[in-house]
C-alpha cells in the first residue's frame, strides 16, 4: 500500500470484515495517528499484531476496537510500553 507511507494519518477500516490479526500492510503507516476498525466482529489484536505492527506505528494515539473480539490480555499489556500516548478504545 503506498498510500501508507504518504502521510496517511487516519485510517478507518470499519465494517470490514477483517479477520483476526492486523493487515500486516500497516506495518509501513508509520504516519499514522488513528486507526478505527470498530465493527469487524472477528478481528482479534494479538501480541503479535502489538509487536509487529502497532510498535511499528510510532505517532499513533488512539486505536478503537470497539464491536471487535478485543484484544488478548497479554497484547494489552504491551501498549503502555511501546506507545504510551495510546488510547485503546474497547
Amino acid at each position: 500500500m503506498d498510500c501508507m507511507s504518504a502521510g496517511l494519518e487516519d485510517l478507518d477500516l470499519s465494517q470490514n470484515n477483517l479477520v483476526p490479526g492486523l493487515p500486516p500492510a500497516l506495518t509501513s503507516a508509520t504516519s499514522l495517528t488513528r486507526v478505527v476498525l470498530d465493527g469487524n466482529a472477528k478481528l482479534a489484536l494479538t501480541e503479535a499484531d502489538v509487536a509487529g505492527v502497532v510498535a511499528g506505528m510510532p505517532r499513533l494515539r488512539t486505536l478503537s476496537l470497539r464491536e471487535t473480539a478485543g484484544a488478548a490480555p497479554e497484547a494489552l499489556d504491551r501498549l503502555p510500553f511501546s506507545l504510551p500516548l495510546l488510547e485503546v478504545q474497547l
